[in-house]
């Protein structure tokens, strides 16, 4: 029976050594600009109090009147004022430009050229391929047109290169969705989902962490390969 790839000696030297390359490589980024926190001006108190005036006497009670019973054919609105149900805090086309630009700083080409959004019945979708072994899917809000989550959907050959190709989208997509993180939190989001974790099972395997509003899970199994998602940390 042939060894399952994550249980040979190579690929966990080639793993580690590609962490190793991005973190540093993202390092000598992060250095070069300083991060800024974003805040938001606290809502200013209102200086004076409403006073209401005093209630008017109830007046006298009128008989009961019966309401009437509704017509069969009688349309119900309903009110959109359901909360989205999560979104990571960028529209498509947002998404797109911090992908691309995360894909730039990493030298990963993996560019986004077109992500056309398909209408569906609940909430809009993309797919995409990034390499041969390599799709990306998303879901977006239909009520504000913000995305709720991405997945990287991939897998490897055997070969260094696909071990290489999936690190690399995965890494982009924690930049594109967090980019002010340094690479030392990068990496310790793959270790938290045991991506680079030599005990971890990947014939079956799920885990989770979240930073900054976003959840990132890894789910993995012999049958469907590696799911890497970013999504809304609130969202269960």
């Amino acid at each position: 029976m042939k060894k399952p790839l994550y249980k040979k000696w190579w690929f966990w030297v080639f793993l580690f050594l590609l962490i190793g390359f991005i973190g540093s490589f993202m390092e000598k980024k992060d250095e070069d600009k300083d991060l800024v926190a974003s805040t938001q001006p606290a809502a200013k108190a209102d200086k004076s109090e409403a006073t209401k005036p005093p209630a008017a006497p109830d007046p006298e009670p009128k008989p009961e009147s019966k309401p009437k019973p509704a017509a069969k054919d009688a349309v119900v609105e309903k009110s959109d004022d359901k909360p989205i149900p999560g979104t990571i805090g960028m529209t498509a086309k947002e998404f797109q430009t911090a992908f691309n630009k995360a894909s730039d700083e990493f030298g990963a080409l993996y560019s986004i050229d077109n992500l056309k959004v398909e209408t569906g019945p609940a909430q809009d979708t993309f797919k995409l391929q990034i390499s041969d072994l390599i799709f990306m899917n998303g879901s977006i809000n239909k009520k504000d047109g913000s995305v709720r989550e991405v997945t990287i959907i991939g897998g490897v050959d055997g070969t260094p290169e696909s071990v290489t190709d999936l690190m690399l989208s995965i890494g982009t997509l924690i930049a594109a969705t967090n980019p002010s993180l340094e690479a030392k939190q990068r990496g310790a989001i793959l270790k938290d989902v045991g991506l680079t974790d030599e005990a971890t099972d990947f014939s079956d395997h799920k885990a989770s962490t979240s930073i900054n509003k976003i959840k990132y899970t890894l789910n993995s199994s012999t049958e469907l390969g590696i799911w890497f998602t970013a999504s809304d940390a609130k969202e269960k």
